[in-house]
């Protein structure tokens, strides 16, 4: 996959397409607005276990949380302020999409592999602005230069920003039919939970695309570019690795979304899509198995087996009188 081909698609995707007329949301929100709504309708329905009595309506205050609740408790521990707060037109876009969605499409489609397949491809551009633009962009806001620089910090805010909405949701269960309770462990805290593709690549491509671009120019990135990133390098280990010099910050990123769209194609057609069927090869018995029927015979099941289970003696004194019996009649 080119990369100037994915950074491209990217630009096409962040171009407004209907600035003439005064709407100035790209077109990525848009599709992500609406394809949110619909997603978070069809995880009801599967909750209410695919009936179609089963109210799917989800209400916008869910999508409101799902979208800004990670970054509400990053603002909180950063003390900076939330973008919905100044800036609250995209909350108000995908509340209203959820508000649609849900008075026009009265009972949500089931989940399709050729669909969802093309809308994987869709998501992983959308994960891949939060995690090398979006994470990033908020932890240097910081006041203080040392958390503003901190890795640590901003690993945990891409983790957090991607997974903290969806984490309330499921501890509260709220896309429940029945309605909102505590009574299971979230997902996400479950054994292998961290598993999930969501998870475990928040943090993984956030900190291959900070050691490409040397985030910061702080040397623990640059270090890492060199040690572990450094394809080109021959020489041995134990020498000191050359210093490498930084990505462009479209380069890295439009890396980062091919190793999504990888990432998240997989996993939808691991979910979804038709799996190889390996046909396990028949092993036929050399002769069949004992009945353990009763035989439709008058002979009994014991007098079948009283032959093998005669003791040696009694067989003895039978031949031998079989013998003499045979002698008598000659006679």
């Amino acid at each position: 996959m080119n990369l100037a081909t994915v950074s491209a698609a990217l630009d096409w995707l962040r171009t407004p397409p209907f600035e003439l007329w005064g709407v100035s949301f790209p077109l990525m929100d848009l599709i992500g607005a609406f394809r949110l709504s619909i997603v978070l309708r069809q995880i009801k329905k599967l909750k209410g276990g695919g009936s179609s009595n089963v109210d799917t309506q989800v209400s916008p205050w869910i999508t409101a949380l799902i979208l800004f609740g990670g970054e509400a408790v990053m603002c909180s521990q950063l003390s900076l302020t939330p973008s919905f707060l100044t800036y609250p037109n995209v909350t108000l876009l995908f509340m209203g999409a959820q508000v649609l969605v849900n008075e026009v499409i009265l009972d949500p489609p089931p989940f399709r592999f050729l669909v969802e397949l093309p809308l994987a491809v869709f998501d992983a551009f959308g994960r891949a602005l939060l995690l090398c633009d979006f994470a990033p962009g908020l932890v240097a806001k910081h006041p203080d230069p040392i958390v503003a620089n901190s890795p640590l910090a901003l690993l945990i805010a891409s983790e957090v920003l991607t997974n903290g909405g969806f984490f309330f949701v499921n501890l509260l269960n709220m896309l429940d039919p029945s309605g909102w309770r505590v009574d299971r462990t979230p997902p996400e805290a479950l054994p292998w939970g961290w598993t999930a593709v969501d998870l475990w690549t928040a943090p993984l491509i956030t900190a291959l695309w900070a050691s490409l671009t040397h985030w910061r120019n702080q040397p623990f990135w640059a270090e890492m570019h060199s040690k572990y990133l450094n394809l080109n390098n021959s020489r041995q280990s134990s020498e000191k690795s050359p210093a490498l010099e930084a990505w462009a910050h479209s380069d890295a990123r439009s890396l980062c979304i091919a190793i999504l769209v990888t990432l998240f194609v997989l996993r939808t057609w691991w979910n979804m899509g038709p799996l190889p069927s390996f046909k396990a090869k028949k092993i036929r018995p050399s002769s069949p198995p004992p009945s353990s029927e009763k035989p439709s015979s008058p002979v009994t099941s014991v007098e079948l087996t009283e032959l093998p289970n005669t003791p040696t003696s009694i067989r003895k004194r039978r031949a031998k009188y079989s013998r003499g019996k045979s002698v008598t009649q000659a006679e």
